[in-house]
């Protein structure tokens, strides 16, 4: 969702900035092409964005086994979530915020639900902010720390009761 978004601000903005980070993407569809294998029309050109950005650090992944997503969120320093106004649910976004991974991403309906602004990431209104706040969260050790716990101590305590609630509410 908004990954051509993504792309056109880290290789414009982000990567010039800082010139040795790496935007990984996890994406079996970008994997397949990555590795020779056949890619939907409807996707194929952004899978060449892709593709072309591997010189500005963008690196594609398969994606991974739960365990092992957990501990790439966690040798992570921000997840640059786009967002997007057709989404209901942000499992990744989720799942990162609860391995402690301070997000920035731009203000939709349930990104707000994930990310509680300038606490446990960043909830930004244009393409600036976004970079900008990434910026912060790539540069100063205090200002990832905060927002890196912040994520992590909001899930703690939650049972499993709570997150099947919260999962049913989805469905009703």
């Amino acid at each position: 969702m908004d990954l051509d978004w993504l792309l056109q601000l880290w290789i414009g903005d982000l990567r010039k900035r800082v010139p040795e980070a790496e935007l990984h993407i996890y994406s079996a569809t970008l994997d397949k092409g990555m590795l020779g294998g056949d890619v939907a029309g409807n996707i194929y050109p952004l899978f060449e964005r892709v593709r072309a950005a591997a010189a500005d650090g963008v690196v594609v992944h398969r994606p991974r086994a739960d365990p092992d997503m957990a501990d790439a969120y966690r040798a992570a320093r921000v997840h640059l979530y786009p967002g997007a106004a057709s989404e209901v649910y942000c499992s990744t976004l989720a799942e990162s915020q609860a391995v402690g991974l301070p997000a920035v991403s731009r203000q939709f309906n349930a990104v707000t639900e994930r990310i509680h602004n300038n606490e446990s990431g960043f909830l930004v209104p244009d393409d600036e902010a976004f970079a900008n706040c990434a910026m912060l969260l790539l540069h100063y050790d205090q200002i990832f720390r905060g927002r890196s716990d912040e994520a992590r101590n909001r899930q703690r305590g939650r049972d499993w009761e709570a997150a099947a609630a919260e999962f049913a509410a989805l469905f009703s």
